[in-house]
Protein backbone atom coordinates (compact mmCIF):
# COMPACT_ATOMS: atom_id res chain seq x y z
CA UNK A 1 0.00 0.00 0.00
CA UNK A 2 1.09 3.60 -0.27
CA UNK A 3 1.47 4.25 3.43
CA UNK A 4 3.64 0.69 3.78
CA UNK A 5 5.86 2.32 1.17
CA UNK A 6 6.02 5.79 2.76
CA UNK A 7 7.55 4.31 5.83
CA UNK A 8 9.65 2.35 4.19
CA UNK A 9 11.12 4.39 2.00
CA UNK A 10 11.20 7.95 4.10
CA UNK A 11 13.39 6.39 6.81
CA UNK A 12 15.97 5.18 4.00
CA UNK A 13 16.10 8.14 2.27
CA UNK A 14 16.36 9.91 5.59
CA UNK A 15 19.17 7.93 7.04
CA UNK A 16 20.77 8.34 3.65
CA UNK A 17 21.06 12.17 4.09
CA UNK A 18 22.31 11.35 7.38
CA UNK A 19 25.52 9.09 6.43
CA UNK A 20 26.53 11.63 3.77
CA UNK A 21 30.06 12.81 3.92
CA UNK A 22 29.43 15.80 6.12
CA UNK A 23 30.96 16.45 9.52
CA UNK A 24 29.20 16.72 12.99
CA UNK A 25 30.06 20.77 12.87
CA UNK A 26 28.63 20.68 9.20
CA UNK A 27 25.62 19.51 9.91
CA UNK A 28 25.25 21.69 12.93
CA UNK A 29 26.09 24.96 10.66
CA UNK A 30 23.14 23.75 8.41
CA UNK A 31 20.66 23.01 11.33
CA UNK A 32 21.33 25.33 13.90
CA UNK A 33 20.72 28.35 11.74
CA UNK A 34 17.43 26.75 11.08
CA UNK A 35 16.51 26.72 14.82
CA UNK A 36 17.11 30.06 15.09
CA UNK A 37 15.06 31.07 11.80
CA UNK A 38 12.10 28.95 13.79
CA UNK A 39 12.26 30.88 16.64
CA UNK A 40 12.58 34.55 14.70
CA UNK A 41 9.77 32.96 13.04
CA UNK A 42 7.51 32.92 15.86
CA UNK A 43 8.19 36.28 17.11
CA UNK A 44 7.77 37.69 14.01
CA UNK A 45 4.16 36.35 14.18
CA UNK A 46 3.66 38.26 17.69
CA UNK A 47 5.52 41.10 16.58
CA UNK A 48 2.91 41.48 13.52
CA UNK A 49 -0.53 40.69 15.36
CA UNK A 50 0.10 43.47 18.13
CA UNK A 51 1.28 46.00 15.08
CA UNK A 52 -1.40 44.87 13.32
CA UNK A 53 -4.32 45.40 15.89
CA UNK A 54 -2.84 48.58 16.89
CA UNK A 55 -3.37 49.91 13.10
CA UNK A 56 -6.44 48.79 12.87
CA UNK A 57 -7.19 50.38 16.04
CA UNK A 58 -6.02 54.05 14.07
CA UNK A 59 -4.03 54.41 17.17
CA UNK A 60 -0.45 53.25 14.85
CA UNK A 61 2.18 55.80 14.47
CA UNK A 62 4.32 55.84 11.44
CA UNK A 63 7.29 53.87 13.53
CA UNK A 64 4.57 51.17 14.54
CA UNK A 65 2.84 50.96 10.48
CA UNK A 66 6.93 50.67 9.39
CA UNK A 67 7.80 47.97 12.09
CA UNK A 68 4.26 46.19 10.63
CA UNK A 69 5.83 46.71 7.51
CA UNK A 70 8.84 45.13 8.04
CA UNK A 71 7.48 41.73 9.32
CA UNK A 72 6.86 40.91 6.09
CA UNK A 73 10.60 40.58 4.74
CA UNK A 74 11.57 39.58 8.32
CA UNK A 75 8.72 36.62 7.91
CA UNK A 76 10.03 35.84 5.03
CA UNK A 77 13.54 34.97 5.38
CA UNK A 78 12.76 33.19 8.44
CA UNK A 79 10.24 31.38 6.41
CA UNK A 80 12.90 30.22 3.72
CA UNK A 81 15.77 30.00 6.61
CA UNK A 82 13.71 27.48 8.19
CA UNK A 83 13.54 25.02 5.39
CA UNK A 84 17.24 25.34 4.65
CA UNK A 85 19.47 22.96 2.30
CA UNK A 86 16.00 20.90 2.07
CA UNK A 87 14.89 23.07 -0.92
CA UNK A 88 17.87 22.60 -3.23
CA UNK A 89 18.09 19.72 -5.74
CA UNK A 90 21.13 18.86 -5.22
CA UNK A 91 24.85 19.49 -3.37
CA UNK A 92 24.45 19.77 -0.19
CA UNK A 93 23.63 17.48 2.82
CA UNK A 94 19.73 17.41 3.43
CA UNK A 95 19.49 18.36 -0.08
CA UNK A 96 15.42 17.04 -1.06
CA UNK A 97 14.48 19.94 -3.69
CA UNK A 98 13.93 21.25 -7.27
CA UNK A 99 14.98 24.00 -9.04
CA UNK A 100 11.26 25.45 -8.62
CA UNK A 101 11.90 25.05 -4.29
CA UNK A 102 15.10 26.68 -4.78
CA UNK A 103 14.12 29.09 -6.85
CA UNK A 104 11.36 30.04 -4.56
CA UNK A 105 13.76 30.44 -1.28
CA UNK A 106 15.88 32.40 -2.99
CA UNK A 107 13.08 34.83 -4.12
CA UNK A 108 12.10 34.73 -0.54
CA UNK A 109 15.44 35.60 0.67
CA UNK A 110 16.63 38.06 -1.75
CA UNK A 111 12.96 40.18 -1.21
CA UNK A 112 13.81 39.73 2.23
CA UNK A 113 16.94 41.12 2.11
CA UNK A 114 15.97 43.83 -0.23
CA UNK A 115 13.45 45.04 1.67
CA UNK A 116 14.18 44.89 5.09
CA UNK A 117 17.32 47.52 4.91
CA UNK A 118 15.65 50.01 3.03
CA UNK A 119 12.99 49.46 6.12
CA UNK A 120 15.34 49.25 8.86
CA UNK A 121 16.80 52.82 7.31
CA UNK A 122 13.53 54.32 7.41
CA UNK A 123 12.99 53.48 11.60
CA UNK A 124 16.10 54.64 12.07
CA UNK A 125 15.74 57.81 10.44
CA UNK A 126 12.13 58.78 11.95
CA UNK A 127 13.78 58.08 15.42
CA UNK A 128 16.27 60.55 14.76
CA UNK A 129 13.78 63.33 13.07
CA UNK A 130 11.58 63.05 15.68
CA UNK A 131 14.88 63.54 18.63
CA UNK A 132 16.50 66.01 16.95
CA UNK A 133 14.64 68.04 14.48
CA UNK A 134 10.78 67.46 16.69
CA UNK A 135 8.65 66.14 13.22
CA UNK A 136 5.25 65.40 14.12
CA UNK A 137 3.01 62.90 12.85
CA UNK A 138 1.89 64.74 9.65
CA UNK A 139 5.61 65.34 8.43
CA UNK A 140 6.25 61.86 9.34
CA UNK A 141 3.37 60.53 6.94
CA UNK A 142 4.40 62.07 4.00
CA UNK A 143 8.12 60.97 4.37
CA UNK A 144 6.48 57.19 4.38
CA UNK A 145 4.10 58.38 1.54
CA UNK A 146 7.09 58.38 -0.88
CA UNK A 147 9.01 56.35 1.04
CA UNK A 148 6.56 53.77 -0.44
CA UNK A 149 6.41 54.98 -3.67
CA UNK A 150 10.13 54.97 -4.70
CA UNK A 151 11.49 52.37 -2.57
CA UNK A 152 9.36 49.17 -3.38
CA UNK A 153 10.23 48.80 -7.53
CA UNK A 154 13.81 49.11 -6.57
CA UNK A 155 12.78 46.15 -4.30
CA UNK A 156 10.58 44.25 -6.78
CA UNK A 157 13.27 44.84 -9.51
CA UNK A 158 15.78 43.32 -7.57
CA UNK A 159 14.13 40.02 -6.56
CA UNK A 160 12.38 39.61 -10.14
CA UNK A 161 15.12 39.70 -12.64
CA UNK A 162 17.50 37.10 -10.92
CA UNK A 163 14.32 34.64 -11.24
CA UNK A 164 14.09 35.87 -15.01
CA UNK A 165 18.03 35.35 -15.60
CA UNK A 166 18.10 31.77 -13.52
CA UNK A 167 20.15 33.39 -10.17
CA UNK A 168 18.62 31.59 -7.25
CA UNK A 169 20.58 28.59 -6.92
CA UNK A 170 22.14 26.49 -4.14
CA UNK A 171 24.50 28.20 -2.02
CA UNK A 172 24.98 25.34 0.81
CA UNK A 173 23.25 26.80 3.58
CA UNK A 174 20.32 27.98 1.30
CA UNK A 175 19.23 28.53 -2.08
CA UNK A 176 20.27 32.36 -2.55
CA UNK A 177 22.18 34.05 -5.53
CA UNK A 178 24.98 31.41 -7.32
CA UNK A 179 25.63 29.71 -9.92
CA UNK A 180 24.97 26.25 -10.88
CA UNK A 181 26.62 23.79 -11.04
CA UNK A 182 28.55 24.56 -7.90
CA UNK A 183 31.99 26.10 -7.94
CA UNK A 184 31.99 26.53 -12.12
CA UNK A 185 32.66 29.82 -11.64
CA UNK A 186 35.70 28.51 -10.18
CA UNK A 187 36.88 25.52 -12.35
CA UNK A 188 37.61 26.58 -16.07
CA UNK A 189 36.68 23.00 -17.26
CA UNK A 190 33.22 22.52 -15.53
CA UNK A 191 30.73 25.27 -17.83
CA UNK A 192 28.15 27.63 -15.66
CA UNK A 193 24.51 26.67 -16.69
CA UNK A 194 22.47 28.73 -14.52
CA UNK A 195 23.90 32.07 -12.52
CA UNK A 196 26.42 33.55 -14.76
CA UNK A 197 25.83 37.01 -13.47
CA UNK A 198 24.90 36.46 -10.06
CA UNK A 199 27.96 37.84 -8.52
CA UNK A 200 26.36 41.38 -9.81
CA UNK A 201 23.35 41.02 -7.73
CA UNK A 202 24.74 38.83 -4.62
CA UNK A 203 27.45 42.49 -4.41
CA UNK A 204 24.53 44.91 -4.54
CA UNK A 205 22.79 42.78 -1.45
CA UNK A 206 26.00 42.76 0.37
CA UNK A 207 26.71 47.07 -0.44
CA UNK A 208 22.53 47.50 0.84
CA UNK A 209 23.03 45.19 3.93
CA UNK A 210 26.12 47.13 5.11
CA UNK A 211 24.55 50.36 4.07
CA UNK A 212 21.90 49.63 6.82
CA UNK A 213 24.55 48.17 8.90
CA UNK A 214 26.60 51.20 8.98
CA UNK A 215 23.62 53.84 9.13
CA UNK A 216 22.27 51.89 12.28
CA UNK A 217 25.57 52.37 14.31
CA UNK A 218 25.25 55.69 13.37
CA UNK A 219 21.95 56.14 14.06
CA UNK A 220 22.78 54.62 17.67
CA UNK A 221 25.79 57.25 18.14
CA UNK A 222 23.80 60.09 16.92
CA UNK A 223 20.45 59.53 18.73
CA UNK A 224 22.45 58.64 22.07
CA UNK A 225 24.79 61.45 22.10
CA UNK A 226 21.77 64.19 21.01
CA UNK A 227 19.93 62.65 24.38
CA UNK A 228 23.25 62.76 26.39
CA UNK A 229 23.83 66.44 25.25
CA UNK A 230 20.00 67.56 26.04
CA UNK A 231 20.63 65.44 29.57
CA UNK A 232 23.59 67.06 30.59
CA UNK A 233 22.04 70.29 29.61
CA UNK A 234 19.10 70.05 31.78
CA UNK A 235 21.42 68.91 34.78
CA UNK A 236 22.54 72.39 34.82
CA UNK A 237 19.01 74.05 35.92
CA UNK A 238 17.08 73.41 39.04
CA UNK A 239 13.23 72.59 37.61
CA UNK A 240 10.33 73.44 39.74
CA UNK A 241 7.22 72.06 40.26
CA UNK A 242 5.88 74.97 37.50
CA UNK A 243 7.83 73.47 35.09
CA UNK A 244 6.60 69.91 35.59
CA UNK A 245 5.40 70.16 31.38
CA UNK A 246 9.51 70.27 30.59
CA UNK A 247 9.78 67.73 33.18
CA UNK A 248 7.06 65.42 31.07
CA UNK A 249 9.10 66.25 27.61
CA UNK A 250 12.13 66.06 28.62
CA UNK A 251 11.27 62.20 30.22
CA UNK A 252 9.51 61.92 26.52
CA UNK A 253 12.62 62.35 25.12
CA UNK A 254 15.07 60.36 26.88
CA UNK A 255 12.20 57.34 26.41
CA UNK A 256 11.97 57.84 22.80
CA UNK A 257 15.56 58.14 22.59
CA UNK A 258 16.24 54.75 24.40
CA UNK A 259 13.51 53.15 22.06
CA UNK A 260 15.53 54.25 19.15
CA UNK A 261 18.78 53.84 19.79
CA UNK A 262 17.69 49.71 20.88
CA UNK A 263 15.93 49.46 17.43
CA UNK A 264 19.19 50.66 15.51
CA UNK A 265 20.86 47.99 17.67
CA UNK A 266 18.61 45.45 16.66
CA UNK A 267 20.39 45.50 13.24
CA UNK A 268 24.14 45.91 14.43
CA UNK A 269 23.80 43.11 17.09
CA UNK A 270 22.42 40.80 14.45
CA UNK A 271 24.96 41.80 11.03
CA UNK A 272 28.16 42.70 13.05
CA UNK A 273 28.54 38.86 13.38
CA UNK A 274 28.81 38.20 9.59
CA UNK A 275 30.77 41.03 9.18
CA UNK A 276 33.49 39.82 11.39
CA UNK A 277 33.37 36.33 9.53
CA UNK A 278 33.80 38.31 6.45
CA UNK A 279 36.72 40.11 7.54
CA UNK A 280 38.13 36.64 8.42
CA UNK A 281 37.99 35.23 5.45
CA UNK A 282 39.69 38.64 3.76
CA UNK A 283 42.57 38.12 6.11
CA UNK A 284 42.88 34.59 6.57
CA UNK A 285 42.11 33.52 3.13
CA UNK A 286 40.10 30.77 4.21
CA UNK A 287 35.96 30.67 5.67
CA UNK A 288 35.63 30.03 9.42
CA UNK A 289 32.83 27.29 9.78
CA UNK A 290 32.23 28.13 13.55
CA UNK A 291 31.94 32.28 12.82
CA UNK A 292 30.06 32.32 9.59
CA UNK A 293 27.67 30.15 12.17
CA UNK A 294 27.57 32.17 14.56
CA UNK A 295 26.53 35.14 12.20
CA UNK A 296 24.24 32.95 10.42
CA UNK A 297 22.37 32.25 13.93
CA UNK A 298 22.50 35.48 15.11
CA UNK A 299 21.22 37.26 11.72
CA UNK A 300 18.45 35.08 11.30
CA UNK A 301 16.71 36.10 15.38
CA UNK A 302 17.02 39.80 13.79
CA UNK A 303 13.11 38.93 14.45
CA UNK A 304 13.51 38.08 17.61
CA UNK A 305 15.05 40.89 18.89
CA UNK A 306 12.60 42.80 17.37
CA UNK A 307 10.17 41.56 19.16
CA UNK A 308 11.81 41.86 22.17
CA UNK A 309 12.20 46.25 21.75
CA UNK A 310 8.73 46.02 20.31
CA UNK A 311 7.43 44.41 23.25
CA UNK A 312 9.17 46.55 25.75
CA UNK A 313 7.42 49.77 24.72
CA UNK A 314 4.24 48.26 25.37
CA UNK A 315 3.25 47.48 28.78
CA UNK A 316 0.35 45.22 27.84
CA UNK A 317 -0.32 43.62 25.16
CA UNK A 318 -3.45 43.24 22.99
CA UNK A 319 -3.68 39.57 21.34
CA UNK A 320 -3.80 36.45 23.20
CA UNK A 321 0.03 35.17 21.26
CA UNK A 322 1.37 38.53 22.07
CA UNK A 323 0.76 38.09 25.78
CA UNK A 324 1.81 34.05 25.17
CA UNK A 325 5.08 35.70 24.19
CA UNK A 326 5.88 38.19 26.96
CA UNK A 327 4.96 35.57 29.75
CA UNK A 328 7.69 33.18 28.05
CA UNK A 329 10.01 36.29 27.70
CA UNK A 330 9.29 36.98 31.59
CA UNK A 331 9.81 33.43 32.31
CA UNK A 332 13.24 33.10 30.74
CA UNK A 333 14.01 36.00 32.72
Amino acid sequence: TFFSRAFTILPNRLLNLMEQAYTAAEKAALILPRVASLISLLACIGTACETWVDHRHQRGSVVSRTQLVLQLPLLCYCAAYAVGSIAAPSGVWGAHGTVSTCEVQGFMIQFAVTAYVPLDMLISTVFILIIRYNWNEKQLRGLEKWFHILVWPLVMACTVIPLMMDMYNSSWETCWLDVAPTGCDEDENIECERGEYAWVFHILAYVLSLSSLFYSIYAMLFIYLFVKRVEDRSRQYDFSSSEEGELAARARSRAVGIQGILYAGVTALGGLPLVFSAIFTLVMGHQSLFLNTIGNIMFTLIGLFNMLVTFRSRTTQTTTYGRYLRSVNSKAR
